[in-house]
């Protein structure tokens, strides 16, 4: 999959769900979201596989990553609740956990990848 046409649609829907890119969950989201459709991986390895491999790519540890991401969500949830969004999953999800979240997108992402992709 076009790794430039994935990085964009998923900066778009990032920024339409309400998260911020000034906090550092929303670039971290953005690699985990960018290494499942890169590795065609499942989530239930986020904290031996993904975390660690996004961990080692910023310098950081994989704990940091999961608190970022989570602080990031929490961000965003509450831009929604404060601008009076309320179609998003924000709405559909009571508690969005990280692993929750990142399914989402990648089922989001790829879905309008392949929307874009196919010829009419």
């Amino acid at each position: 999959m076009q790794n430039g046409t994935v990085n964009s649609t998923l900066t778009q829907y990032l920024l339409s769900l309400g998260f911020l890119p000034k906090y550092s969950g929303f670039i971290y989201i953005k690699q985990c979201v960018e290494y499942v459709i890169d590795h065609n991986c499942i989530l239930c390895s986020l904290s031996k596989t993904i975390y660690p491999y996004v961990a080692e790519h910023n310098a950081t540890t994989a704990i940091n990553i999961e608190r970022n991401i989570r602080n990031s969500i929490k961000c965003a949830k509450q831009f929604c609740l404060d601008n009076g969004i309320k179609d998003n999953i924000f709405f559909q999800i009571n508690k969005i956990s990280n692993k929750t979240m990142i399914g989402y997108l990648v089922d989001q992402i790829m879905n309008s990848v392949m929307e874009m992709n196919q010829v009419v």
